[in-house]
C-alpha cells in the first residue's frame, strides 16, 4: 500500500529510468520515523524491473564497526574482486578483513568500490537501496557517500533512506534529496480504507485521520489496536487514542505488556543485529528461553523468525533495545557473545562483551584494543576509535586509562574527526605518565588546531611537543619543530618569528646526513637570520633531495609542500611545478583525498604564477571536485588559485569580492597567510589595470612584513608599482632584495626578473641592455607571463623613446602572449601601447577553446600523456565507463576520432 506520494513517486521512477538511460542517479529520502520512507524504497525495488538489486540496512548496534555496511553492499560481488586494478583490490580486500594489509585509505576503498559496481552494472543496471542510512558506521557512510557523488555514466542508482531528525547525521550533503512528509487528508482517508477490511464509521475514520496526523505508520498501528466493534463505531473509542506522540514509546508500551521471557527474546533480537536465526536460537537457549521461544513464534505480530530474525519496523528494534533495563541489556549481550564464534567473529564478540560489562574489565578491554587493532589494519580508523574509547573507559588502571584515550584520540583524528579527537585529548589529564606518549598527546594537540584552522595555538602546541621531544627522539622532534614552522607561516609574522627563533635555539640538525626535515629547517632560520645570500644553499638542497628520484614516498608525501614553498624562496618554479605534480600523483596513488584538495591547490597556483592559467582552473576544479566527492567543500575556504586565476585573467569584479571573503576569513582564523594572498593578487589585478596607487598599497603590506613566500613572490610588482609612483626608496628595497636571491641561488627566472627590475630603475643609458638581458633569461625558462610582462615593459619603454617600430614588435610579442595565455588586462594594456605605435591590436580567436567542460578538461589532458581509461578513472576518481563518456562529447565536440589525434590537438593547443 503506498497512498498518495506522487512527488516522490515521480522522484523515484525518474532515478530508475535515468539508469535505464545509461546514467547514474542518487536520491536521499530524508522523514521522520514511521513517514514512509522504507514503503517508498519498495516502490522503487518493485518498478526496478530488471535492474540488477543490492541492499544495505544501517543498524544501530552496529554504528562502531567499521566497514559493517559496507561488506553488506560488496558481498555479493567479491568474485568479481581479483578483477580491480592491484591498487584498489587491495584496499578493499584489506578493508573487509580478507587479506592481512596495511591499513586502507577509505576514499581508495570507495574508488575499489566504484569500480566494482560500475563492473557489475555494465550488465543491465544496478539499484543500491540504503535504508536508515543514519545508523551506518562512519567509514562506510563516507564510502557510500563517496561512491554516489562519482557515479555518472555508469548505470547505477542509489536510493538512501535517513530518519530525520536523529542523534547521529551522516555525510550525504550535496547528495539530491527529498524530504518525505505527512499525509494529505485524502491519501491518509484511502491509506485507512485499504487498512480496514470491515466496517469503518466516519466519525471514527476523522478521529484516526486527525490523530495519525499523516504519519503512515501512526495509522497502520492505531487500526492494530482498535477493535472491530470500535472501528465500526458500535463501542467506545479510548480517550485519547492510543497513539503516542512518540511511535517508539507506544512501541515499548506494547512490549512491556507481553509476558517477561517474551520481552528477554526481543531484547535478545534487538542486540544481535545480523538477523542469524541459528545464533538467536543458540542464544535463546543460553538464556533459558527455549520454550519461550517455541510458545510465541508470533511475537504479538512485532518479529518475524521465518528465515532471519526481523523486526516488522526499525522503530520496533529501537524501542525494544532502548527501553530495556540496562541490567537486561548486559545480561542478553553476554549471552550473545558467550555463543558467537570467539575466532571467526572476535570483533563483534569484543563488543558484546563490553556491552555487558557492568564495570571496569582488564580482559574485556584487552580484547577491544586487539579489534582495534584489526580495525586500523584494514583503515577501519573510525571504528579503531569507537574500541579504543570503550577500551579506555573499561580499563581500571589510570595510567593504562589515559593511554588508550590518546590512542583512540589518533585513532579519530585520521579518521577526520577532528573535533571529537580534541574532544579526547581534553579527557586524558595527568595520568598519562609516560614522557614520549605525553610528548605525542601535545604533538597530537598540535595537529588537531593546525586541521581546525588555529595556525597561531597550533605553532605554539607543537613547538611545546617538540621541546618535549627533543631528549627522547630528536628526529621526531626536528620533523615536529617544521610542522609549528608551516603552522605559524599560515598563521603569521608573530607566530613565524616564535617559530624560528625555537628553531634556532634547538640547533642545526644534522651535518653529515640532514634530512629534507633538517635542511628546509636550517633553511628557514638561516633565511631569518643571515639572509637569502646564505640560506640559498641550504634551500636548494632542500629543493633538490624534494625532486630527487629516490626519495621515499611517505617523506615526499609529508614535506612537498615545504619544498614548493623552499622553492618559491629561490624562484625555482619549475622544480615547484615537479614538486606539486609529484605530490598530486603521490596522493592519487595512495587514495589520499584529504590531502589531495591541498596538493592540487599548492600546483594550480605555482601553475597560475608561471602563466599556465588554462592548466591551473582545471587543477583547481580536480581540488574543488575531490573535496565536493569526499563531502567537504568548504575545508580550505577560498584556495589561493582561485584567486591568482581571475587576477591574471583580469576577472575584476570577481578578485575584489573573492580577495575581501578571504580577508574576513583569514582574519577570523586568525591566518595571515589568506590576508597575504588576497593583496598578491590584488596587486597584479592593479598593476594589469596601471593603478599604480593602488597596486603599491597592496604591495607594500608584503614588503614590510617580507615572509616567506609572499616575500620574494610580490618583489617584482613592488619594483613597477613603486617606479611608477615614484618611490625609489621602495624599488631600490626591492631590487636590493631580488639581488641577494640571485645571489643566493642563481636561475635563469631570478636572472631574468632582476634583470627587468633593473630595466626599470636604471637611467636610460643602461635600461636597454638590462630589459634584453632579461629577455634572453626568461626565454630560457616557461614563466611565460613574465616574458610576456618584460616585452611589454620594454615596449613600454621604446615607445617612449620614440622608437616605434622596435616598440610595436615586443607590443605584439606581449600582446599575442597574453591573448594566449588569457591574461586580458594585461593584454588589453599591451593593446593600448601598440595602438599608440600606430598598429591596432588583432584579437586572438580560438575555435572551440571553450567547448570543454571541466571533467572534459581534465580527462583530456591526462589522456594526452597516454594514460588509459582505467589510469585515468583511478586519478580522478571517477568510473572507467565515466572517462569512456566524456571522450566521446570530446570526439564529437573536436571532430577527432582517435586518442593519438586526441593527444596531438592537445599538444598543439599548449
Amino acid at each position: 500500500m503506498l497512498a498518495g506520494r506522487q512527488r516522490e513517486r515521480e522522484a523515484l521512477i525518474r532515478l530508475l529510468e535515468s539508469v535505464r538511460r545509461g546514467f547514474s542517479a542518487t536520491l536521499v529520502l530524508r522523514g521522520e520515523a514511521g513517514i514512509g520512507k522504507t514503503s517508498l524504497l519498495e516502490y522503487a525495488v518493485a518498478n526496478a524491473g530488471d535492474l540488477r538489486i543490492v541492499r544495505v540496512v544501517g543498524i544501530e548496534s552496529e554504528m562502531e564497526l567499521g566497514f559493517a555496511g559496507l561488506d553488506q553492499l560488496v558481498r555479493p560481488f567479491l568474485p568479481a574482486v581479483d578483477h580491480l586494478p592491484p591498487p584498489q583490490r587491495r584496499a578493499l580486500e584489506s578493508a573487509l578483513g580478507l587479506v592481512d594489509g596495511p591499513p586502507s585509505d577509505c576514499f581508495l576503498v570507495g574508488l575499489a568500490v566504484l569500480t566494482l559496481l560500475s563492473d557489475a552494472a555494465n550488465e543491465g543496471g544496478l539499484l543500491c537501496v540504503i535504508d536508515d542510512a543514519q545508523w551506518l558506521d562512519q567509514t562506510s557512510a563516507d564510502v557510500l557517500a563517496f561512491v554516489a557523488r562519482r557515479c555518472h555514466a555508469d548505470r547505477i542508482g542509489f536510493l538512501f533512506g535517513v530518519r530525520e531528525p536523529a542523534e547521529r547525521s551522516v555525510a550525504l550533503e550535496g547528495l539530491t534529496s527529498v524530504t518525505v512528509r505527512g499525509l494529505d487528508a485524502a491519501a491518509a482517508h484511502r491509506l485507512l480504507a485499504d487498512l480496514v477490511s470491515g466496517a469503518l464509521d466516519r466519525r471514527v475514520r476523522e478521529q484516526i485521520v486527525d490523530r495519525a496526523a499523516g504519519n503512515p505508520l501512526a495509522l497502520v498501528e492505531l487500526t492494530r489496536e482498535l477493535t472491530p466493534e470500535q472501528l465500526a463505531g458500535a463501542a467506545w473509542l479510548p480517550d485519547p487514542l492510543p497513539l503516542a506522540a512518540d511511535m517508539q514509546t507506544r512501541f515499548w508500551q506494547r512490549v512491556v505488556a507481553l509476558p517477561a521471557q517474551v520481552q528477554e527474546l526481543l531484547l535478545l533480537a534487538a542486540a544481535e543485529p545480523s538477523g542469524d536465526l541459528r545464533l538467536f536460537e543458540r542464544a535463546a537457549g543460553r538464556l533459558g528461553l527455549e520454550r519461550a521461544l517455541a510458545d510465541a513464534r508470533g511475537f504479538g505480530g512485532l518479529l518475524d523468525l521465518r528465515e532471519r530474525v526481523t523486526f516488522r519496523h526499525p522503530l520496533i528494534r529501537s524501542a525494544v533495545y532502548r527501553g530495556a533495563a540496562g541490567n537486561a541489556r548486559r545480561r542478553v549481550h553476554a549471552a550473545i557473545a558467550a555463543v558467537s564464534d570467539q575466532k571467526l567473529d572476535a570483533d563483534r564478540v569484543a563488543w558484546h562483551l563490553a556491552a555487558a560489562a557492568e564495570a571496569p574489565d582488564k580482559a574485556v578491554a584487552a580484547a577491544l584494543v586487539r579489534s582495534a587493532d584489526r580495525a586500523k589494519s584494514r583503515g577501519g580508523m573510525a571504528a579503531a576509535a569507537a574500541y579504543l574509547r570503550r577500551a579506555a573507559e573499561l580499563t581500571p588502571d589510570d595510567g593504562r586509562r589515559a593511554e588508550r584515550l590518546l590512542s583512540a584520540a589518533e585513532a579519530e583524528f585520521t579518521a577526520g574527526g577532528a573535533t571529537r579527537a580534541l574532544v579526547l585529548v581534553d579527557r586524558i589529564g595527568p595520568e598519562l605518565r609516560d614522557p614520549g606518549r605525553r610528548a605525542a598527546a601535545l604533538h597530537l594537540r598540535g595537529a588537531i588546531q593546525s586541521a581546525l584552522g588555529d595556525g597561531r595555538q597550533a605553532s605554539s602546541t607543537l613547538l611545546k611537543a617538540a621541546q618535549a621531544l627533543m631528549p627522547l627522539d630528536s628526529r621526531a622532534a626536528r620533523d615536529t619543530l617544521l610542522e609549528a614552522l608551516i603552522a605559524a607561516f599560515y598563521s603569521g609574522p608573530r607566530a613565524r618569528a616564535e617559530a624560528l627563533e625555537a628553531i634556532r635555539a634547538a640547533g642545526p640538525g644534522s651535518r653529515d646526513h640532514p634530512c629534507v626535515a633538517d635542511l628546509i629547517l636550517d633553511g628557514y632560520t638561516t633565511l631569518q637570520s643571515d639572509g637569502p645570500v646564505a640560506a640559498g644553499p641550504l634551500l636548494r638542497r632542500a629543493v633538490d633531495a624534494l625532486t630527487a628520484d629516490d626519495l621515499p614516498d611517505h617523506e615526499a608525501l609529508r614535506w612537498l609542500g615545504c619544498g614548493m614553498w623552499a622553492g618559491s624562496e629561490l624562484f625555482d618554479r619549475e622544480a615547484g611545478y615537479v614538486m606539486g605534480n609529484r605530490w598530486v600523483a603521490l596522493c592519487r596513488e595512495n587514495g589520499a583525498l584529504m590531502a589531495l584538495p591541498l596538493a592540487l591547490d599548492y600546483l594550480g597556483t605555482c601553475e597560475a604564477i608561471t602563466g599556465r592559467l588554462d592548466a591551473a582552473e582545471t587543477t583547481n576544479a580536480a581540488g574543488r571536485d575531490i573535496l565536493s566527492a569526499t563531502g567537504n567543500p568548504d575545508r580550505l575556504g577560498i584556495r589561493a588559485v582561485e584567486l591568482l586565476v581571475p587576477a591574471w585573467r583580469g576577472d575584476e569584479a570577481r578578485v575584489r569580492e573573492l580577495a575581501a571573503a578571504m580577508i574576513r576569513d583569514s582574519v577570523e582564523r586568525d591566518q595571515g597567510a589568506g590576508v597575504f594572498y588576497a593583496h598578491l593578487a590584488l596587486g597584479i589585478l592593479e598593476i594589469s589595470m596601471c593603478d599604480y596607487p593602488a597596486a603599491l598599497d597592496h604591495v607594500r603590506v608584503l614588503m614590510d612584513d617580507n615572509g616567506p613566500y609572499f616575500g620574494p613572490a610580490v618583489l617584482p610588482d613592488a619594483v613597477e608599482a613603486a617606479v611608477r609612483c615614484g618611490d625609489e626608496r621602495l624599488a631600490d628595497l626591492a631590487v636590493e632584495r631580488l639581488t641577494m636571491r640571485a645571489l643566493g641561488d642563481s636561475n635563469e627566472l631570478v636572472l631574468g626578473l632582476l634583470n627587468r627590475c633593473q630595466a626599470l630603475t636604471a637611467g636610460a643609458e643602461d635600461s636597454e641592455d638590462y630589459f634584453t638581458e632579461a629577455i634572453t633569461h626568461l626565454e630560457r625558462c616557461r614563466a611565460v607571463s613574465e616574458l610576456a610582462r618584460a616585452h611589454l615593459l620594454y615596449g613600454e619603454w621604446l615607445r617612449r623613446q620614440r622608437r616605434r617600430s622596435e616598440a610595436r614588435q615586443h607590443l605584439r610579442t606581449a600582446y599575442e602572449s597574453f591573448e594566449a595565455i588569457g591574461a586580458r588586462k594585461f593584454a588589453e594594456r599591451a593593446g593600448v601601447e601598440l595602438a599608440a605605435t600606430g598598429e591596432k591590436a588583432r584579437k586572438r580567436t580560438v575555435e572551440g577553446a571553450d567547448q570543454l567542460t571541466e571533467r572534459e578538461a581534465q580527462i583530456v589532458r591526462l589522456v594526452a600523456t597516454g594514460a588509459s581509461n582505467k589510469e585515468v578513472a583511478a586519478q580522478l576518481f571517477i568510473s572507467a565507463n565515466t572517462v569512456e563518456y566524456h571522450l566521446r562529447h570530446v570526439f564529437q565536440k573536436r571532430g577527432i576520432t582517435s586518442r593519438t589525434m586526441l593527444a596531438a590537438a592537445f599538444r598543439d593547443s599548449t
